[in-house]
Parts: structure tokens; sequence; C-alpha cells
């Protein structure tokens, strides 16, 4: 009987591994002082999925709150701020992009956006919006240092992004990934966080490594594997009634 209610939870395990982890991005459009059109739009939203994929393959449950604008001018492409806090986090607290946090976005709309932002494979003609608004989500989702802790405020803390740095390399042994002199960019030219647009498209995966590792994110197991360790299970319960 035992046996019998491991294989049960390893069945519901199975049923449901994939629907426990969600992690939300939710943007507001901010109309002032530019009119957000639906293409613009479009491009973001088309970020926001790229990321929120790539981290619901992990064990994380939250929500990305932050507002954007778009600003011509200032020589600049785009610009993040972290830091809008509902509050000051209480001393102790652990902070994460995904937990109470509101952020804030400004875009240059004289960027190339593109009207089908889904595919990938239609040419790129300009300073590719898609790859800026995934490179400045990258800094909403913790690609920076001096914000996101374990012990907040206290003696000690652990920042959760610097930490992880080492001789300007993240992860030194692991992903080894070469970092600027402001440990919130990298310094692999082509790389989607590198401090300057490149060309082309970038995708979001290498970040992703790199957030797996600074808040400890777990891969969930795929559903098929559940579902076959748990046929496994079955088939040896089997042979022991037939023993």
């Amino acid at each position: 009987m035992k046996l019998r209610a491991i294989i049960t939870s390893l069945v519901l395990l199975a049923c449901v591994s994939n629907a426990s982890a969600v992690l939300d991005i939710i943007a507001t459009f901010d109309d002032n002082p530019q009119v957000w059109s639906a293409v613009q739009k479009a491009v973001v939203n088309q970020a926001i999925q790229d990321w929120e994929n790539a981290f619901n393959a992990y064990d994380i449950d939250g929500t990305v709150y932050y507002s954007t604008q778009l600003i011509e001018g200032g020589g600049s492409l785009a610009q993040t701020s972290n830091w809008i806090w509902g509050a000051t986090p209480a001393l102790g607290a652990s902070t994460r992009p995904w937990e109470g946090v509101g952020h804030w976005m400004r875009v240059n709309p004289s960027l190339w956006w593109d009207p089908t932002p889904g595919n990938d494979n239609d040419g790129i003609y300009g300073e590719d919006a898609l790859t800026i608004v995934r490179h400045e989500l990258g800094h909403v989702l913790g690609v920076w240092p001096g914000i996101w802790f374990d012990n907040y405020g206290v003696a000690g803390h652990t920042d959760l992004w610097s930490s992880n740095i080492s001789g300007g390399v993240f992860d030194p042994g692991g992903i080894n990934m070469p970092m600027a002199g402001d440990q919130g960019h990298t310094a692999v030219y082509g790389d989607l966080m590198y401090y300057g647009y490149t060309g082309g498209r970038t995708d979001v995966d290498a970040t992703m490594e790199m957030f797996a590792v600074a808040f400890d994110l777990q891969p969930i197991p795929e559903p098929m594997t559940m579902t076959l360790l748990a046929a496994g299970s079955l088939a040896l319960l089997r042979r022991r009634r037939k023993a």
C-alpha cells in the first residue's frame, strides 16, 4: 500500500509539474509624452513573451510590474530604472525583481519596430527595438548589482548578482561570462547584455542561464520525465504482484 501511495503521488506530480510555476510580466504603456502604436506595443509584448517563456522553464512564481514610455532624444536607445519600490524593504528581507517592486523603462521611438516581431527571419532594418527591449527587460529582471539581496540591509548580506562575479567574470568555472566594469553589462560583443547595441537580433538564452545561477532557479522536470517515472513504478508494482 505504501508503494501504491508513492506511485499515486508521482502520477499527480507529473500532471501538475508544469502548472505550479509562472512568472508574469505586466507592462503599463504610458502614452505621455507619446502615444504607443499597435506595432510598438506588439514588439514590447513579444519581448515580454520571450522572457516569460525562458523563466517559466524554472520553478519560479511571481509578477513583474513595469511602466514604459516612448521618449525621443538624448542619444539614448533605452533606459531602465529597477528601484521604484512600493516601500523600502524591511531589514533582513530577501529582495527579488518579481516581489513587490515597480520598474520603469523608457524607449526611443526612433528605433526600428519590427511589424512581425514573432518572426526572426524576415530581416532587421535598423536599431532593433525587440533586441533593445529584451536587453532592458534583462535589467528589470535582475541584471544589475546593488539591488537584489538576501538579508537586505543586514551586515554580511548577499548581493545576489555581484556575489557571482569574481575577477570581472560572472560564475568563474561555470558560465564564465566576462563582465563590464559596472557589473550590469557583459563585455562580450554581440551578447544581449553587452553595454552597446551591436546590430542584428539577440535572444535571451545566455542571460537566462546567468539568472538561473544568480537566483538559484531550479528547472522544472519535463512532464514526460515524471510520467515515465510513474509508468516504470506501476510496471514494478505489477511484477511484484505476479511474483
